[in-house]
């Protein structure tokens, strides 16, 4: 054999080798592919362009509960309802038609088996010249998931209906009307952070000239901070006309007898705080006095009250020294001091928690300036309309419908 006959057998040997590869590679391929989709738990088919089923996997079969040699040839009308096997062929189309990927989620009935729900993936299948010649599709059973999806969004639900019923209590603690008082008027406003929140407030009558009412905020939000904040106003409410809270009678004390201390009903809440270390409570609680218009009133770690002139002119913000707030971990009081404002006609007495005030835009805080601004301009408003316009005013200033946290103020005016 010469050098010549040598190359040309060798050439046909490399050719051989490379189509022995080639088919070899074709074979594991074939070989890996048809391990890939008679192990995975899905289940895959193949049809043609006139429905009829070309592949199937052995899941399938165990679906459909028959041999694969009962299924090729078939369609989707001999083994599903009329309704879904018309659903079926119509999304295959639609992946024929369209030449793109079909994606849904879809009831699955065989037989008089339960409904499933499988989440479906089809695609077109081409032939070597790009011809569309069938669909592919494969799914898996997502009941479960579905169920579970549909037990959540039911308990969602079930928790929204409590949350509607809680706040419908929570509110039946304000006063849906607030008192008609001789001279004097006042206003609130109260706007949770979700369903239900920690703020409070309420007005309540001590005597025929003695009037009062404060605004407390609880920390946090939801449901732990709305259960505290009702805990919390049945204890001011209950020691507001409690014996040990009774001022005793000084022949320099203004107040009668029966008229609560308001340092002590303080030091009451502080020692029978009902939350944990985890918890606390600001407090601004005040008493009018009708007969002389004065209002006598303490902070327990609570933002100052703005005193809105008659004049529209000047606001007083009484930024003094606050007492602690109230808790469990029994603070010193020696700094909580009873304060006394005397109300002029046209006069406003505004309470506020911190949720109108600390709104934020862009790491700044809406700030008592602003309210205080606001609260000036509206002077000549209702009472009602002036708390609404600042409330309007912050969430425009914050560029939102719903604050971080819950919005109170209570108000009170002595009319001209």
């Amino acid at each position: 054999m010469n050098r010549k006959e040598e190359k040309t057998l060798k050439e046909k040997n490399q050719q051989y080798i490379l189509k022995l590869r080639k088919q070899l590679t074709l074979d594991d391929s074939e070989s890996f592919y048809y391990s890939l989709v008679e192990n995975i738990p899905q289940f895959i088919f193949c049809k043609d362009l006139e429905g009829r089923f070309t592949f199937v996997n052995q899941q399938f079969c165990n679906l459909l509960e028959k041999p694969i040699e009962d299924i090729l040839g078939k369609t989707d009308f001999d083994f599903f309802p009329l309704d879904l096997a018309k659903k079926y062929r119509e999304d295959d189309r639609g992946v024929i038609e369209s030449n793109r990927t079909f994606e849904d989620i879809e009831k699955n009935k065989v037989l008089e088996h339960e409904t499933k729900y499988v989440h479906v993936v089809k695609t077109p299948i081409h032939d070597v010249e790009g011809k569309i010649i069938g669909i592919q599709g494969i799914f898996g059973d997502i009941t479960e998931r579905i169920k579970a999806e549909e037990e959540l969004r039911n308990a969602n639900e079930r928790m929204r209906q409590d949350l509607i019923a809680a706040a419908k209590v929570q509110r039946g603690f304000i006063p849906d009307k607030l008192p008609d008082i001789a001279n004097f008027r006042f206003a609130w406003l109260f706007e949770p952070s979700e369903y239900i929140g920690g703020d409070l407030l309420n007005v309540l009558r001590l005597d025929e000239y003695h009037w009062a009412f404060y605004v407390l905020d609880v920390s946090g939000h939801g449901v732990p901070a709305a259960l505290l904040s009702v805990t919390l106003t049945r204890m001011i409410d209950q020691l507001s006309v409690a014996r040990e809270t009774v001022r005793e009678q000084r022949a320099h004390d203004a107040y009668p007898n029966g008229i609560c201390d308001p340092k002590k009903l303080v030091s009451m809440l502080n020692k029978r705080f009902p939350g944990d270390s985890s918890k606390f409570c600001t407090l601004l609680y005040a008493i009018l006095n009708t007969h002389d218009a004065t209002i006598s009133w303490i902070r327990a770690g609570h933002l100052p009250p703005l005193l809105v002139k008659h004049d529209g002119i000047h606001v007083n913000y009484f930024n003094d020294s606050d007492g602690s707030c109230i808790s469990n971990l029994f603070l010193e009081e020696n700094n909580l001091q009873v304060k006394k404002t005397v109300l002029e006609p046209g006069d406003r007495f505004v309470i506020y928690s911190d949720g109108i005030t600390e709104s934020m835009k862009n790491d700044e805080e809406y700030g008592y300036t602003r309210l205080s601004e606001v609260l000036r301009r509206s002077v000549s408003s209702s009472l009602q309309d002036s708390l609404a316009c600042a409330y309007r005013d912050a969430g425009s200033w914050a560029g939102t419908k719903r604050f971080a946290d819950d919005v109170t103020m209570l108000a009170l005016e002595r009319i001209y």
